[in-house]
């Protein structure tokens, strides 16, 4: 992992757009974000979100319609 904050975001599929939105903008100021577009295909989908969560300096959780 990068020595830069993590951000681990959450969001839902529906609002994409949105997500790969916040990423742009978080990543243009140095942000390392973690993000379901950054897991490995073919591991353990829940495991993987476990150890992003664990290793994020900020959970940053989108809330929209589509998500609640």
């Amino acid at each position: 992992m990068s020595h830069s904050i993590r951000v681990f975001i959450s969001y839902s599929h529906a609002d994409l757009a949105v997500g790969e939105r916040l990423v742009e903008v978080l990543e243009e100021d140095g942000v390392t974000v973690l993000w379901s577009k950054k897991l490995a295909v073919g591991s353990g989908f829940d495991e993987q979100l476990k150890v992003f969560i664990e290793h994020a300096h900020v959970f940053m959780p989108v809330i929209t319609e589509s998500s609640s």
